[in-house]
């Protein structure tokens, strides 16, 4: 069964994550900030690892944009030419266009103003191979 780890602390992302994936028969799990998430992530070795790149670092409000610009390598899903903007129907129709293999993806979930945080190579509605 492939993992699937969800970071992110909107339920609205939960909910259909928990119903997209789990459909399809995908093992997923949740966490709530980057931490936790990336700890989770290097020892649970999921095959798509989804990060809201607006989840907090830590309760002080700090964001996670400057700790995962530099990891994350892919296309961000929230707001791609051809794609719903990220509701619960966009990201619903994102995961469900995504072929998920046996190696980690990332998939960021972003504001138009958190695009620039990612690498300069990174481009829309694309999903490639991240270093964790």
């Amino acid at each position: 069964m492939q993992r699937v780890l969800l970071v992110s602390d909107s339920a609205v992302h939960v909910a259909v994550a928990e119903s997209v994936l789990r459909g399809e028969g995908l093992l997923l799990r949740h966490e709530t900030s980057l931490p936790q998430g990336l700890a989770l992530s290097r020892e649970w070795r999921p095959a798509l690892l989804i990060l809201d790149l607006a989840v907090p670092l830590e309760r002080d409000g700090q964001h996670a944009e400057p700790a995962v610009a530099g990891r994350v390598v892919g296309r961000v899903a929230a707001h791609a030419p051809r794609r719903a903007r990220l509701t619960a129907g966009g990201l619903g129709a994102v995961l469900r266009d995504l072929a998920i293999d046996g190696q980690t993806r990332v998939l960021a979930i972003a504001q138009p103003e958190q695009v620039g945080l990612l690498r300069p190579d990174a481009e829309l509605d694309d999903f490639v191979l991240a270093p964790l």
